[in-house]
């Protein structure tokens, strides 16, 4: 009897591990999977300024999601529109990161974010053929360019918040691969442009190192190095201070320079900070949610030097 109740339970014990792996493994539906054909009939061009317009002043996430539901509209018309599915990339990940607060929205924008950035990603005559026969996204980005380094930070960043913000303790050591993949988008974007859009490669791989355990790379030295080359080639981006002041001067325990930080994305104008010369992406509902959110952090300062 003892010996029948010792095989039920280790049989209890690896079911129970079956599904706990199971329902805890990160996975969705590749987003080239879920590419739609023409529904509708409409002046694309026409929708596209409409919403350029609606962009200056989407300053709250009721707004954000406004414009999503209108770029979502243009997808029925256009399922291959690459600057619309960037806009979605954008809007849907500032949803996701910055306006969520239930897991389950946080984890539904993310996935968007991740779907329209794979639809991206396929469109390269090359990544849809290796990924066709197989291969993840963090293999078959090797053959990526220029010209789908939006989509693959999208989908790094949007990963990386799924990974970090939507998953328990256990979630993460099941998806430990998961932040190995990432860096692997990352370092072939690296391998591109690092100075592409004012530098927004050094400023993921400062946060990679920032925020990694030791175990999977983490180097606060190196991420001090690589604040600093982001910095240099993106001197208004506000995004660049502000992860500076939460993952490095905050871990440091550095409160002048994370309020030093935090002051100076505050004071910068929101219609004009971050906007390249060399490239122009939406930036004002960034800008105000990263201000608003700065903001916030500073009435807030002592919970970040407890």
């Amino acid at each position: 009897m003892n010996f029948l109740n010792f095989y039920q339970i280790l049989f209890l014990i690896i079911l129970g591990a079956i599904v706990i792996y199971a329902t805890g493994r990160m996975s969705w539906q590749e987003g080239w999977k879920q590419l739609e054909k023409p529904s509708l009939k409409g002046d694309v061009p026409s929708i596209i300024d409409r919403a350029k317009k609606m962009i200056d002043q989407a300053n709250s996430k009721e707004k954000v999601i406004e414009l999503i539901n209108l770029y979502e509209g243009i997808l029925k018309i256009e399922p291959a529109n690459q600057e619309v599915l960037t806009e979605l990339c954008s809007f849907c990940f500032l949803v996701g990161f910055g306006y969520a607060i239930k897991k389950e929205e946080r984890k539904e924008y993310c996935l968007k974010t991740i779907k329209y950035s794979e639809q991206i990603m396929y469109l390269n005559p090359d990544f849809k053929s290796l990924v066709d026969k197989g291969e993840g996204v963090w293999e078959a980005c090797r053959v990526l360019s220029v010209k789908e380094m939006e989509a693959m930070s999208y989908w790094y960043l949007a990963g990386g918040a799924y990974w970090k913000g939507c998953l328990g303790v256990l979630g993460k050591i099941i998806n430990i691969n998961w932040p190995i993949r990432f860096k692997r988008v990352l370092a072939r974007m690296m391998e591109i442009e690092p100075t592409w859009l004012n530098g927004f490669p050094y400023y993921s791989w400062a946060n990679y190192y920032a925020v990694a355990p030791k175990l999977l790379g983490g180097d606060m030295e190196k991420a001090e190095e690589y604040y600093k080359k982001a910095i240099e080639q993106g001197p208004s981006m506000l995004n660049f201070r502000r992860s500076r002041a939460y993952f490095f001067h905050a871990k440091r325990k550095d409160k002048d320079s994370f309020r030093k930080d935090l002051e100076w994305v505050i004071s910068q104008d929101p219609h004009k900070a971050g906007v390249s010369q060399s490239f122009s992406y939406p930036s004002y509902p960034w800008n105000i949610f990263l201000q608003r959110d700065a903001k916030n952090a500073l009435a807030n300062i002592d919970n970040y030097f407890k």
